[in-house]
């Protein structure tokens, strides 16, 4: 069967550089011949480009402009998304080779073929990359510079319409590593009208374009372009960031709203002075420098505001930077990526952040994939000593009304080993919370195992999945524990699957503890452990869950409750919460002392003539409550309710709750 062949010629007249368009002309004939390799409902098109301009670009220094031969354009026939290759030749011609369905009634294309998505009648939606490389000698990303067409099938011809428009910088020193292009919806996935490139709407957009050079280097002195959507940023929400070899960023913005056109071209100036109050990390060596900064201890450097710009392999080595001086009260923005293979060790306060004034945010540390550990990375403290250490990702927040968390994430696991002799606070994610600082902690994650088994036998220790102890006020929603918490310490007394001892004042929503508790020891001081918490000062409790067992063996007094072992002063409400099925509270007791669990609480036993009131209301035991030992009080719900002080005002109420264990 004799197949038909179009050659579809494209001819492209030069342009200036703002005009960002190029026109097509047919120059021959349509001639038949027999193709072999194609199927009875598909023809074959060759699409023959010379003399290309300003739409489909690279800028030279001579601001020529080329066809490159691994060049791919999309066609749509209707019917799908069809890949055109350069078939042969580069610089100003090149044939373009590819099939389309013999049905066709309209042929629309988009440059590149990376950038096409889909049709929808005679629109098509492109993607504008937020990430952009510039290659060695060229002055744009070509891959960025999305046009589109409708072909006119009379003649074969098409009209390339440019979609974006460009945002030109001048790099004056020798040592920038990547410039970061901010407005509103400069880059993502956008519907244009396919015969004409003017944009409807953005589906999915970018705020930032960061634009880096080949090959991951510095970008040689020049003039260069960024490709973006068209559109109108706002006042004051248009900046241009010059990122150094160490991350520091030199940023300025522009105070009046800035409107980009399509075709349209906005300069975006040269910055050498800027008030570098911004650092973007790309790489271990600027992660590196920022901890350093961060460990000076003062100084403008510690109010940055950071941006880890890439997940970071930190190549199983150890963090420099964890020392009890170490602060930071700026604000870091982790993206959603990841920093992973990365040791910790320290004989003090042991920490990625030892002192958090700011914020953390978006970070997951530990995990090369974000589903699970990398087997490399872990928080361990190693020193000999009978201060106070901290010990988790962060090691204390400090900050009152300030500093918060929101979806940071931790795989590593956090512990004190045996052969150290030290007093810790310790954390799967924060350590301690300063006394007299409230604090916000929202959808947090631990899956690193939490585990002590130092030989202190001093002053008491602390340790919980999510926080170690709380002396401040946490305000916390959608916390979740997923690693295990194993305990081998003689004084480790207040252990919660959330929180060791949860201080005054504070409210914690919608959180969960998965994490498994083992417990053992042979210690005289009184133990309060709880699947959540194991001590409540002065709370509000809503909507919290255990699902995991706890298992402990003790010759001390203890106080263990599914929810929390012990209640310990001031106005505790516990709303809601239940202690799941499986989640079974099991005892071996090896003297007699005291001994009291419940499946919401251990025990409420009012230590002082300070007035205490007690509500527990709508929650709810599903698990087995085992004491395996001597003198004990054992409840469904509470396994005791007492005041030590016969005249202190204590009211204790249980409402609407349910036992099934």
């Amino acid at each position: 069967m004799r197949k038909i062949l179009k050659h579809l010629y494209l001819f492209y007249r030069p342009l200036p550089l703002t005009i960002l368009l190029f026109t097509l002309s047919c120059k021959q004939d349509i001639c038949t011949e027999v193709v072999e390799g194609v199927s009875g409902n598909e023809i074959s098109l060759l699409l023959s480009a010379t003399s290309e301009d300003d739409t489909k670009v690279t800028f030279t220094d001579s601001q020529n402009v080329r066809w490159e031969s691994t060049d791919h354009v999309a066609v749509f026939d209707g019917s799908a998304k069809r890949n055109f290759s350069n078939l042969s030749g580069s610089g100003t011609s090149a044939l373009f080779s590819g099939t389309v369905a013999a049905s066709y009634s309209n042929l629309y294309t988009v440059y590149p073929y990376s950038a096409a998505g889909s049709l929808s009648g005679s629109n098509v939606t492109v993607t504008v990359p937020s990430e952009q490389t510039v290659s060695t000698g060229n002055r744009v990303d070509p891959s960025a510079i999305v046009s589109v067409g409708k072909v006119n099938t009379s003649n074969m011809t098409v009209e390339f319409k440019q979609v974006c428009g460009l945002v030109s910088f001048e790099i004056a020193t020798s040592n920038i590593y990547k410039v970061i292009i901010e407005g509103s919806n400069i880059a993502g996935t956008a519907t244009v009208a396919a015969a004409t490139g003017v944009l409807s709407s953005v589906s999915s957009g970018s705020g930032r374009v960061i634009v880096g050079y080949s090959g991951g280097g510095n970008f040689p002195t020049g003039k260069y372009y960024a490709a973006v959507l068209p559109g109108t940023t706002a006042a004051g929400n248009f900046a241009v960031g010059f990122v150094h070899e160490d991350g520091i960023t030199e940023r300025q913005s522009v105070s009046s709203a800035v409107t980009i056109a399509r075709k349209g071209r906005k300069a975006a100036g040269t910055v050498t002075n800027g008030n570098p109050k911004v650092r973007h990390i790309f790489n271990k060596a600027q992660l590196n420098a920022w901890g350093a900064a961060m460990g000076d201890n003062g100084g403008d450097e510690q109010s940055f505001t950071v941006y880890l710009d890439a997940d970071i392999n930190y190549g199983s080595d150890y963090w420099p930077y964890t020392a009890k001086d170490t602060h930071f009260n700026g604000n870091f923005k982790g993206q959603n990526h990841k920093i992973y293979n990365m040791k910790i060790e320290s004989e003090t306060n042991t920490s990625f952040i030892t002192g958090l004034y700011g914020s953390l945010n978006d970070v997951i540390f530990g995990s090369s994939d974000g589903d699970s550990w990398d087997g490399v990375s872990y928080i361990m403290h190693t020193g000999n000593t009978g201060a106070i250490e901290y010990v988790g990702l962060v090691g204390e927040l400090r900050a009152n009304n300030a500093t918060f968390m929101t979806n940071v994430t931790n795989f590593a696991p956090v512990y004190v080993p045996s052969g150290y002799n030290t007093r810790a606070f310790i954390g799967g994610l924060v350590g301690h919370i300063q006394s007299g600082k409230t604090v916000t902690m929202t959808d947090c994650k631990n899956y690193g195992s939490v585990s002590n088994s130092s030989s202190w036998s001093g002053n008491e220790t602390r340790m919980g999945g999510i926080l170690g102890q709380c002396d401040g006020a946490l305000l916390g929603s959608g916390l979740e524990n997923h690693g295990g918490l194993t305990v081998a310490n003689n004084v480790t007394n207040f252990i919660g699957g959330l929180c060791g001892d949860l201080g005054s004042g504070s409210v914690v929503s919608g959180s969960i503890n998965y994490g498994a508790i083992t417990f053992s020891d042979s210690g005289t001081q009184t133990t309060y452990l709880g699947g959540c918490f194991g001590s409540v000062r002065g709370s509000i409790i809503s909507n919290c869950h255990n699902c995991a067992a706890i298992t402990a063996t003790r010759n001390a007094q203890h106080r263990f409750g599914g929810i929390t072992g012990f209640l310990q002063s001031g106005n505790i409400t516990i709303n809601d919460c239940v202690n799941h099925t499986g989640a079974n509270l099991t005892v071996e007791s090896t003297s007699s002392k005291r001994t009291t669990l419940g499946g919401i609480a251990g025990a409420c036993l009012n230590g002082s003539s300070s007035a205490m009131k007690v509500t527990i209301q709508d929650s709810k035991n599903e698990a087995s409550v085992i004491n395996n030992g001597a003198a004990s009080e054992i409840g469904g719900i509470v396994g005791m309710l007492d005041s030590e002080y016969a005249g202190a005002a204590h009211t204790f109420s249980v409402l609407n709750c349910e036992n099934t264990g």
